[in-house]
């Protein structure tokens, strides 16, 4: 292993360069069994939400319209406007 200040070798092991006593192991490796885990942005949850809420608030505006029931027409409104609160949340 090389130093990365000075650009001595240093054995694989080597916690601290020979040559100017710089660390040269900062971080553990995820092979010593630490593990680092993601987690999903929520955002990608939200925006999938808001996509469902429009496709079903898209399905009741049409029934409503086409077949002139006004209720559809309020769970269009309904639906949509879920998916613009889910969606312009942050």
């Amino acid at each position: 292993m090389y130093c990365s200040k000075c650009s001595a070798e240093n054995p694989d092991e080597a916690r601290f360069c020979r040559q100017c006593g710089f660390q040269l192991q900062g971080l553990p490796t995820p092979d010593a069994g630490n593990t680092v885990t993601v987690a999903p942005k929520k955002s990608v949850g939200r925006f999938v939400g808001a996509a469902i809420l429009s496709a079903m608030g898209v399905l009741f505006l049409l029934a409503g319209l086409i077949e002139g029931q006004g209720d559809a027409l309020v769970f269009a409104a309904a639906f949509l406007g879920g998916a613009y609160w889910l969606y312009s949340k942050r």
